[in-house]
This record gives C-alpha cells, structure tokens and sequence, in this order.
C-alpha cells in the first residue's frame, strides 16, 4: 500500500476527475496544516507529500526540518507548490524538497510528477529472494540472522533475537556481486513465521545506506526479477 499526503487545499483540485490517487492500492491522507502534516507523517510514514509553501502552522522550513532530522521520516518524497516568486522558491530550496511545482497548478503536471516519484518508489520497494547470512547489532550486542529476501529499500530477516517494532539496527552482509554492505536499520514489521519454523521473522527497511551499497541492491533486485520472467 504506498501512501501519499496531500495539503488540503490541493487535495480538492486533485481529486477532480480520475487518476491513479484512485487506486485501490493508493491511500491518500489529507491535512489542513504543517502541524496536522508532521503528526500523520510520524504515525503513518508516508511515501510521498504533495503540499504548499504557505501552509498555516509551523512554517514550511521548520517542518522539513524536523522531517529530515528524524531518520525514520527522512527518506520522504516530497512535492511543493508555490507561486514563481524568487523568495518563495529560495524557501522551497531551503525545505529540501524532492520538486517544486510554480502556481498556478496544472493537475495533470503535478499528478505526473507525483506518479513518477511513486514509480520510483515502487520499484526500489520491490524485493527478490536472497538467503545469506548477516551479522547485527541491536544496542550494543551482536547478533546472528539471515535473510528471505532483499530489495533497494530494506530486507526480511529471520533470527532467534527477540526484536520490536521500532528496534534500529546494524547489519553487515554481502552477496555475489555487491560489495561488503553495512547499513542502519528499523524494524517496522513483525509477520508470523510459518508454523513449521521456531525462529522469528522481521521486515526492515534500510534507514542509512550507502549509495553505492544501494545501487549494487537494486542491480541484483533488478536482474533477479528479469531472470523470474
């Protein structure tokens, strides 16, 4: 389910007619201020933010500020709508956001942006099956784990550690093909393992990454997938 948060205001000129925020695979969260904006990204991590410079509330750069401090809300896509106004763009270059979109707002230009940061989005999501073994550590102490499977965004481990949603950790892995990879993780689901299996599983998703790291994953991800078709 990829979700996209979108100011209130242009939420109303979006939702004219059909486009894919209709898909039943697309939830779309709406907030009416920068404050409302920060408190649903935190709870529900959003994969994509469409919104507008003069948002009531805490300002624009404060937002973003907070969002991109915080690692399990930085890695955000984020869209902004302001007037062709130099002070206005130089506070959008100081949000740090992904694209700026100049008022007045053609919908089919900003719903084809935000289908393309989406895209992107899912094919960094896509995951492939890779069993190695991975050596972590979760406040301070090492732990031993494999994985099920791998994609540019994050890896589904299996282990006898007990771990909770919201646990970071440090992996360090590597397979045919990629450098030796190290990266920071968070632990944001806990699924059922099968019946048959004593030892517990845990989604994560990748918090810090190298690029290099990153680029090496999605070439095997990439390559895995052609291979399967």
């Amino acid at each position: 389910m990829v979700k996209v948060l979108i100011a209130g205001n242009l939420h109303d000129l979006l939702r004219e007619g059909s486009s894919f925020l209709n898909r039943a695979d697309v939830r779309v969260l709406t907030a009416i201020s920068n404050d409302e904006m920060f408190q649903i990204h935190r709870t529900e991590r959003v994969d994509l933010i469409i919104t507008q410079i003069d948002m009531p509330g805490m300002s624009s750069e404060k937002l973003f500020s907070a969002i991109r401090a915080d690692r399990a809300l930085q890695s955000v896509a984020t869209i902004m709508v302001c007037t062709n106004n130099p002070g206005e763009i130089e506070k959008c270059a100081r949000c740090g956001v992904s694209d700026v979109v100049l008022r007045p707002v053609n919908p089919r230009l900003l719903l084809a942006r935000a289908q393309q940061f989406l895209a992107l989005y899912t094919r960094e999501s896509s995951r492939v099956p890779l069993s190695v073994d991975i050596e972590a550590v979760h406040r301070g102490k090492t732990f031993s784990c494999c994985s099920l499977d791998i994609g540019a965004s994050g890896m589904m481990i299996e282990t006898d550690k007990i771990l909770a949603q919201g646990d970071s950790i440090t992996c360090s892995f590597s397979f045919p093909g990629a450098p030796p990879i190290r990266a920071d993780a968070e632990i944001v689901n806990v699924p059922r393992p099968p019946r048959e299996s004593r030892r517990k599983r845990y989604g994560m998703r990748f918090t810090k990454l190298p690029d290099e790291a990153r680029k090496a994953i999605q070439a095997f991800v990439d390559l895995q997938s052609r291979a399967a078709a």
